[in-house]
């Protein structure tokens, strides 16, 4: 059993590792501002449906193929370049 604040680093895009996603602030109101892999997402190229490229801790079923994506770990993160 994973510690709810265990992230699994590997479970990330390629050439990228996840680590906790920071609380909004006052500073940083949208933390997918801190994301490196934010261009990617935002781009349109992404299979959002390879749980890799999950960053939201909630689970979402596919509309094309009725299985649940989410992340191993539970955990909001972001994605960081190694």
């Amino acid at each position: 059993m994973i510690k709810p604040s265990t992230v699994d680093k590997g479970e990330a895009p390629l050439g990228f590792f996840a680590t906790l996603k920071p609380i909004s602030s006052e500073a940083y109101p949208n933390p997918c501002a801190l994301c490196d892999f934010r261009a990617d997402c935002s781009g349109g190229n992404v299979d959002f449906e390879d749980k890799n490229n999950r960053c939201m801790s909630a689970a979402v079923v596919s509309k094309d193929t009725g299985l649940t994506i989410e992340r191993s770990d539970g955990q909001s993160v972001i994605f960081k370049r190694l």
